[in-house]
């Protein structure tokens, strides 16, 4: 199914419907941004040669995804659905192309967990997902009492720095970037930017993480 990312002016972006950008606003940006091309229809050609079409009244094509991508039939599509527009597994030039569009639009960039992409195309704000799961350790028997601050020395027992590469419980892998144990009102944070492009923080006393090598 993929990882979609989504204009929104909700919260949430399944409650897109309750604030909506129209399909009447988001074709008239269409029309006047040079970079966005109109489809309605899409038709693709599977590996047995069978071929799928694909048609919304809000579909897009942005032109200005990179040369390599446009020769490869590769350019983001751009689909208009119940008052958000959605793009699947979007790299950082794509995310960095909807935050544009979302500032037109008085919106925001939203992945399907709830994380933020800044104008940068980087995830600002840790998943609700993996908040949650976060919590949770931090209630388990063994962890860190509910209240109390990460300390220096938590961030140095650490068994990885700045610079390593990591593993997530689900088998995500990333680069370390930031370690910081007086964030997050105390709670401590650890930053991964993962292959995929995501940037996402983790509590310091329950990231679940693991070292790689």
């Amino acid at each position: 199914m993929g990882y979609d990312v989504h204009i929104t002016r909700a919260e949430e972006w399944a409650e897109s419907s309750a604030r909506p950008v129209t399909l009447e606003e988001w074709l008239a940006y269409v029309g006047a941004d040079k970079e966005m091309q109109r489809e309605d229809r899409v038709e693709a050609v599977t590996l047995q040669g069978n071929r799928l079409g694909y048609e919304s009244p809000g579909l897009a094509c942005w032109l200005g995804s990179a040369a390599a991508a446009r020769a490869a039939g590769c350019m983001p599509w751009f689909d208009w659905r119940s008052g958000q527009i959605a793009v699947k597994n979007p790299d950082r030039e794509a995310l960095q192309k909807m935050h544009r569009i979302a500032q037109s639009l008085a919106a925001q960039v939203v992945g399907d967990d709830g994380e933020r992409y800044d104008a940068f195309g980087e995830c600002q704000s840790e998943s609700r997902a993996v908040a949650r799961r976060s919590w949770w350790r931090a209630l388990w028997p063994g962890r860190r009492k509910a209240g109390t601050p990460a300390s220096d020395a938590q961030a140095g027992s650490l068994a990885f720095a700045v610079g390593d590469r990591v593993i997530d419980p689900w088998s995500n892998i990333g680069t370390v970037i930031a370690i910081d144990a007086g964030a997050a009102h105390g709670l401590g944070l650890v930053r991964v930017r993962f292959d995929d492009g995501r940037a996402l923080d983790f509590s310091l006393v329950a990231h679940g993480l693991r070292r790689l090598g």
